[in-house]
């Protein structure tokens, strides 16, 4: 007998002003152009897609502008970590795969020239704030659901699917399969969504089922009900996708039996499931895990000595090789991709420097490290 369900669901989106969150944008563009890292092309391509993803929600105008942004970030980075990019010089990123070649002021004035809406709704990504999915893991998996001979339709559920999105679109043009991505956000209920296309959407879909196209239906998750990912592939059923050329590409393979949706596991296993890399992105030092509680074992002699901890809610813990000396053995913690991460530090900062908290120092891939 199934437990009765007690969970409360709160909204989990916010306004922002929209002018703050272009200028916020813009600021992540003009970094990228002083520091070409990685970190700094995830931090301008969640902004992006941040973006992106709000036009889209209010049907703004010229929210193409926008999916070109988002687009053209995701090859940048997707070429950075494939060697594609020139070994130096300015212009090494500016360049994607797709166009031609794009300087830093065409894309600030790209992103002045979106529209200007007061308040725009978005909402955390907690795949990038909070678990470490790295958007690079949607460029890995490629090679598992699409050959170079397909064409590739990528359907991106809102709001973080606008990136991972981006991101698969923008590898498999690496590969030279033709691909092209749209995103949609399915409404109602929790655990009985809908999902609807628009017309130009709708056209899409009708040229790539012609084409024997594969369809790929990207997000995080799926979460206790996986309606999302179902109401969006039982969309492109209707119309006109093939049941067997559509792929549900997720952050972790779930057990269909346990989903909430209706008739959800008989639903869920109609379609090939594909889910990313469970091995996650981490500084090269940062070796053996001690996340979900295990670093009670490093911090108390015995089992009966250990507090309670909410393991599934505890950030991904590592500490350095045991090879390492004892002065030199650092614990390293992810706090975030982009912004989300530096709003972490910042404030870590201000805890150590009031004496509360260990000084952390910045790390790749999200992650800092502590003493």
């Amino acid at each position: 007998m199934r437990a009765v369900n007690l969970l409360v669901f709160r909204g989990d989106q916010r306004l922002v002003c929209g002018h703050r969150l272009k200028s916020s944008l813009i600021e992540q563009l003009r970094l990228l152009w002083a520091d070409e890292s990685c970190e700094r092309l995830i931090g301008a391509l969640l902004r992006a897609g941040e973006v992106e993803c709000g036009l889209a929600d209010v049907r703004a105008e010229r929210v193409h502008s926008a999916e070109i942004l988002t687009d053209h970030l995701a090859d940048a980075l997707v070429q950075s970590q494939c060697g594609c990019l020139a070994a130096e010089g300015q212009s090494s990123i500016w360049r994607p795969a797709n166009s031609q070649n794009t300087s830093l002021q065409n894309l600030l004035d790209a992103v002045r020239d979106l529209p200007e809406i007061e308040q725009i709704s978005i909402s955390t990504p907690e795949g990038f704030a909070y678990y470490a999915l790295h958007p690079l893991a949607y460029a890995d998996v490629l090679e598992r659901i699409s050959r170079a001979e397909d064409s590739l339709l990528i359907v991106g559920i809102r709001s973080i699917g606008t990136t991972l999105s981006a991101v698969m679109a923008a590898a498999a043009r690496l590969r030279g399969i033709t691909a092209e991505r749209f995103t949609v956000r399915p409404q109602g209920h929790p655990y009985n969504r809908t999902a609807e296309f628009s017309a130009r959407q709708l056209l899409a879909i009708e040229q790539y089922v012609s084409s024997g196209a594969t369809f790929a239906v990207v997000d995080e998750g799926p979460g206790l009900s996986g309606s999302s990912f179902l109401a969006v592939s039982e969309a492109l059923e209707r119309a006109g996708a093939r049941r067997e050329k559509i792929v549900l590409v997720s952050s972790h393979a779930p057990n269909a039996d346990a989903l909430c949706a209706n008739d959800a596991a008989r639903r869920w296993q109609r379609y090939n499931c594909v889910a990313v890399s469970e091995e996650t992105r981490r500084p090269a030092e940062a070796i053996d895990f001690i996340g979900g509680g295990q670093w009670r074992g490093h911090a108390f002699a015995s089992q009966q000595e250990w507090p309670a901890t909410w393991t599934s809610f505890e950030r991904l813990k590592y500490v350095s090789s045991e090879a390492d000396k004892q002065d030199d053995k650092r614990l390293y913690k992810f706090t975030g991709l982009g912004h989300y991460g530096d709003q972490v530090f910042e404030r870590e900062l201000k805890v150590a420097a009031a004496g509360f908290g260990p000084l952390p120092r910045r790390e790749s891939d999200g992650f800092a490290s502590y003493p």
